[in-house]
């Protein structure tokens, strides 16, 4: 199909499949988004026992860093809350990359520790 220095050229055979294959992809997105999103079907809950978990090795890290002088910064809970609850708002309209029903899903849902300890790094370097 490619030869060097020229464009691919594709057949009107490979266009079409090429063209159904996205329609099959389209109409399978849409039709789990009414299947899934319709009046009485259960609702998706995000995992949250993690946090916990998550909070015990924020714990645990900390204790390794006990000899450096404090350098705690302040904030206001409460603006921080307001923006950060703005935010989860605004994020509800993504596409469920984690579930397995969403189309560009990865192989295996994230497992929790993937997001723990990605979580872990963050606390200690949120810049990367």
């Amino acid at each position: 199909m490619f030869i060097r220095g020229e464009p691919a050229r594709i057949t009107m055979r490979q266009a079409h499949i090429q063209e159904r294959r996205f329609y099959n992809v389209v109409t399978a997105i849409l039709n789990w988004r009414l299947l899934n999103l319709s009046e009485g079907s259960p609702a998706m809950k995000l995992e949250k026992h993690s946090l916990s978990i998550l909070e015990e090795a924020i714990e645990r890290m900390e204790e390794g860093f006990a000899t450096l002088p404090d350098v705690s910064a302040e904030y206001d809970g409460e603006r921080l809350q307001s923006v950060l609850l703005q935010v989860a708002t605004r994020m509800q309209d993504n596409y469920p990359y984690f579930h397995p029903q969403y189309a560009g899903q990865m192989l295996k849902p994230p497992h929790p520790v993937a997001r723990i300890a990605y979580m872990l790094a963050m606390w200690v370097n949120p810049n990367n």
